[in-house]
């Protein structure tokens, strides 16, 4: 698996609580899975498609990145990192996510690591 990471190399200037909220959410990944990554919540992942088949993901919001994570994970799949450039966007140009996408991202890493 191969996943790329925003925080590997500086490139941008992310808003403050996104980064806050972005290693937190790496960090609570890497205690209960035991992995080393440094971005979690990126949208850059490459898989084998049989693999990505295999996952039986449940999720459709933003809470897919921490359960295709957990479920690579759990399988003792090695996710390698690569950095990527990055360019953040604003609310009015999209961006959609929220607090509540961090808590629900928490509550799936649970999920996944006890069941």
């Amino acid at each position: 698996m191969v996943y790329g990471s925003r925080f590997l190399e500086p490139t941008s200037a992310a808003p403050l609580v996104t980064v806050i909220a972005n290693r937190t959410l790496t960090a609570v990944t890497n205690v209960l899975y035991g992995s080393r990554i440094t971005d979690m919540e990126t949208c850059y992942k490459i898989m084998d498609t049989g693999v990505a088949r295999s996952l039986d993901l449940e999720s459709d919001r933003f809470d897919i990145e921490p359960e295709i994570t957990a479920k690579l994970l759990r399988r003792g799949h090695t996710i390698v990192e690569r950095p990527v450039r990055f360019e953040p966007r604003s609310r009015a140009q999209g961006k959609k996510i929220g607090w509540r996408d961090g808590v629900r991202a928490l509550q799936v890493l649970v999920k996944y690591r006890w069941s």
